[in-house]
């Protein structure tokens, strides 16, 4: 049975990847939204340094030479980013295996200790390219029970609240307002607004899925801390 994790995909991106170490390379790796179909992606901004090449170049090239271990059942280059997707056969071995045991993490780290767990929360991790909707108030629900019940044990548990405003996600509703937005000032609610874009920027993605590389350069040039990016990016969050 094999846990596939950031260390993992990186370990394997070693054999491929010279100029980085397996720390270096888990350290970029990244996971993708919730509506990108991929487990992992690892962006190749840092290669580009060394290749002398265009980081969705390298991302090509990569992928041609990365023979798919047993465990992915995908990779993909898109844009500068290499995706790796996990064959949902590996997650489900792991349940079959340990059956009642899986998910049981607290057990498994307290046994034999006296010192409490440090345990980290993470909610709701609101989206601003949309509102908030019933399903972030599961999750707060969720979060702050289970957060008191492990307080109630004696676990010292930190709640962090991440403010999701940056990534591919969010450079989808820039590019779709800087495209076709016409300088438009909000006549509704905000979060609103700028989720008209977020779904325009989908709808049209579907015309022409070359879209996407033209995003994926946004997000680099706000990597890169372009003033105009940067800019647009703190007016739509």
């Amino acid at each position: 049975m094999i846990i596939v994790d950031k260390k993992t995909i990186a370990e394997f991106l070693a054999e491929y990847i010279t100029n980085l170490s397996i720390n270096e390379i888990e350290n970029l790796i990244e996971i993708p939204p919730p509506d990108f179909d991929f487990s992992y992606a690892f962006p190749c901004f840092q290669l580009a340094k060394f290749e002398k090449k265009a980081p969705n170049i390298i991302a090509k090239e990569l992928k041609k030479r990365i023979k798919l271990a047993d465990y992915l059942e995908i990779i993909e280059a898109t844009g500068p980013y290499l995706n790796f997707k996990v064959r949902p056969q590996v997650v489900l071995q792991e349940i079959f295996k340990l059956q009642e045991d899986y998910g049981r993490i607290y057990e498994k780290l307290s046994k034999g200790k006296s010192d409490p767990l440090r345990i980290v929360i993470e909610y709701p991790a609101p989206n601003t390219n949309k509102p908030l909707h019933l399903g972030h108030i599961r999750n707060i629900l969720i979060s702050r029970s289970l957060s008191n019940l492990l307080k109630y044990k004696g676990e010292l548990v930190f709640e962090v609240n991440l403010n999701n405003d940056r990534g591919i996600h969010i450079c989808k509703s820039m590019f779709a307002y800087k495209k076709w937005g016409n300088k438009k000032e909000p006549n509704i609610k905000s979060d609103h607004f700028v989720g008209e874009f977020y779904t325009k920027y989908n709808q049209m993605e579907k015309e022409d899925d070359k879209l996407i590389e033209e995003v994926y350069n946004l997000l680099r040039l706000w990597e890169e801390n372009d003033p105009e990016v940067r800019a647009l990016w703190k007016k739509m969050n």
